[in-house]
């Protein structure tokens, strides 16, 4: 037997393997930990003070993913952290491993990218396109994903990216570090104005709200009041 450890799909020389099933594929979603694959692993390297309900608000965090649950639990033990701040406590070490895995391998235009689309919950190709004037935007996000870099690609009538809570924080802390606060809000403004010409209303009203665009979001909220009253009862 011979097991192959990468962060890409084979290539098209094992296809053949793949059809005849000598080849088994294990990815990311059988990798990440289900929530109670997250407590007992919480519970089996020592640490039984954290009840239940703090654990599963880590487990969403960090999205079942196991080397952040390792960092933190790492962490912890160094550091005199409340239990209560656990689900909001983002490690350095985390900083560290995404910038040694990431950003360390990404140029200045695909940074940029990055930390634009990061203020999207949800990224569809043409919404990448419009927010950075990157026309490569859908090749770049593919590429993220194919080689499991912390973004999710969901297929239905529009394909949709998604990346990982703990990047978009990590990305949003970066921005903070490199971006004027202007910028941000800018940005973040645009992303609004963007999620709003796509249909989605709440992420839109979310934004703009988050980037103190007062006027914009007003006249989003009344352009709307039926429809958000309506979901609101539903």
């Amino acid at each position: 037997n011979i097991i192959i450890i990468s962060r890409s799909e084979p290539p098209g020389a094992f296809t053949g393997l793949r059809a005849k099933a000598h080849m088994d594929i294990i990815g990311w979603n059988d990798l990440k930990f289900n929530i109670n694959e997250s407590k007992r692993f919480v519970r089996l390297s020592g640490d039984r003070k954290l009840s239940d309900d703090i654990l599963e608000k880590v487990h969403n965090r960090f999205d079942g993913w196991p080397a952040g649950l390792v960092l933190l639990l790492e962490s912890m033990k160094t550091k005199n952290i409340e239990p209560i701040f656990l689900s909001k406590y983002l490690p350095e070490e985390v900083f560290s491993y995404f910038a040694q895995e990431i950003f360390s391998k990404t140029d200045m235009k695909e940074r940029e990218f990055l930390l634009k689309t990061a203020y999207f919950p949800h990224i569809t190709v043409p919404m990448a396109e419009a927010l950075t004037g990157n026309p490569g935007a859908g090749a770049i996000l593919s590429e993220l994903n194919r080689k499991n870099y912390f973004t999710n690609r969901y297929t239905s009538q529009t394909e949709v990216f998604k990346y990982h809570p703990l990047f978009r924080e990590v990305l949003f802390a970066q921005a903070e570090k490199t971006v004027g606060s202007a910028d941000i809000s800018g940005i973040q403004r645009e992303a609004a104005a963007i999620l709003e010409s796509s249909g989605c209303i709440k992420e839109a009203v979310e934004l703009f709200g988050k980037s103190g665009a007062w006027p914009e979001l007003q006249c989003l909220v009344i352009a709307n009041a039926r429809e958000m009253i309506s979901q609101g009862r539903g």
